[in-house]
């Protein structure tokens, strides 16, 4: 879909370390990564950090402030689309990009909580979320 969903690494991994194949971690490995300009703006960042939330909830990392909910979705997901989405428009205009790409990711995060828990909440939502 037009989700931006992830974690398939992990799972690929687990996956073949239940089957009995084995690794080694490579620390002083070298790692060139190349990020395509389309992974380079404020819309893919968005959809990004977006997804990295729906990718927590579908892995069960729920945190317990979520059982204070406002209208079925956590309490704190609401105030801090709010806080942080205002914080980011006012630093977007007075600040450089490492101050305001903080406020974008956290409220592009707490968006993606939103979503995640509207998931949750529809009909059939509850097999599909309970991994």
């Amino acid at each position: 879909g037009n989700g931006m969903i992830g974690g398939e690494e992990v799972a690929v991994i687990l996956e073949l370390l239940a089957r009995g194949f084995t690794g080694r971690w490579v620390r002083d490995a070298a790692v060139r990564h190349y990020i395509a300009h389309e992974r380079q703006t404020i819309r893919y960042l968005r959809r990004y950090y977006t997804g990295l939330a729906s990718t927590g909830a579908l892995l069960g990392d729920d945190d317990p402030e979520e059982s204070q909910t406002l209208f079925g979705r956590p309490r704190w997901a609401w105030r801090a689309v709010l806080q942080y989405e205002a914080a980011y428009r006012l630093h977007r205009l007075v600040s450089s990009p490492e101050v305001w790409i903080e406020d974008l990711k956290r409220a592009s995060f707490a968006r993606g909580a939103l979503k995640a828990s509207e998931r949750r909440s529809l009909p059939g939502a509850k097999d599909i979320w309970a991994v």
